[in-house]
């Protein structure tokens, strides 16, 4: 009875969280259709300005609606992972390249420090997701800052830690940053185009995994994500 109570709970309150996070896009869209559809409005300038503001906020939708089905998906044990096994430091290499600019426009140096002989069996698509996600927050939130990803393996035992010297995280808001659609000073924002999700979605695929994540965090000194997975 309980297991069914605390299900419903979630249900109602995903609900309600996705139905507050879709209003705001559905309510811009809405606003400037309604003015560029009004007999007298004749302003090209304006009007190419909300057309465009139009489809970030239709994309921003999709993205959403993407964001929150993976997320069901993910808890309902309903996405197949395929794991492979692949190398860990060229994972990595890999991913700094694909973010390279966004790292040279925000001026962040990352280091990596991670052995050249290390595989892991994992998704190695879902596994980039977390790691995109986290290469995001950082670029967003530890402008001419560093990023270290550390790389370690004990017998069946992969840890990997992401850090950033960036803002940090407050005590206060740190127990809420794996929530869905929670946002705070130090998380990622509308501002940055986010679902809200990202974070989230990323625990739900390391723990699919059978993994594990682990935050720490200084205000004003910076974030690590421990991430920890287990050969099963």
């Amino acid at each position: 009875v309980t297991r069914i109570t605390e299900g419903e709970k979630m249900q109602k309150r995903f609900i309600a969280d996705a139905s507050h996070e879709l209003r705001t896009p559905i309510a811009s869209i809405n606003g400037m259709s309604e003015i560029l559809n009004r007999e007298d409005f004749n302003d090209e300038k304006t009007a190419k300005e909300f057309i465009k503001q139009i489809d970030v906020e239709a994309n921003r939708l999709e993205h959403i609606v993407k964001d929150l089905l993976l997320q069901s998906r993910l808890k309902e044990n309903q996405v197949y992972l395929e794991k492979n096994i692949f190398n860990l430091r060229s994972f990595f290499e890999g991913l700094i390249y694909e973010k390279r600019m966004a790292l040279h426009q925000n001026n962040i140096e990352v280091i990596l420090t991670c052995p050249s002989d290390i595989t892991v069996y994992a998704d190695q698509f879902r596994l980039s997701q977390v790691f995109i996600n986290l290469f995001n927050n950082a670029v967003n939130y530890a402008k001419n800052g560093k990023i270290m990803i550390n790389c370690e393996c004990w017998q069946n035992e992969w840890t990997i830690t992401f850090s950033d010297n960036g803002k940090g995280i407050a005590n206060d808001i740190l127990p809420l940053i794996s929530d869905r659609f929670f946002r705070g000073e130090a998380v990622p924002s509308r501002e940055f185009g986010g679902s809200g999700l990202g974070l989230a979605i990323s625990k739900s695929i390391i723990e699919a995994h059978g993994g594990t994540v682990e935050v720490e965090s200084e205000f004003g000194q910076g974030t690590s994500f421990i991430i920890k997975l287990t050969q099963n």
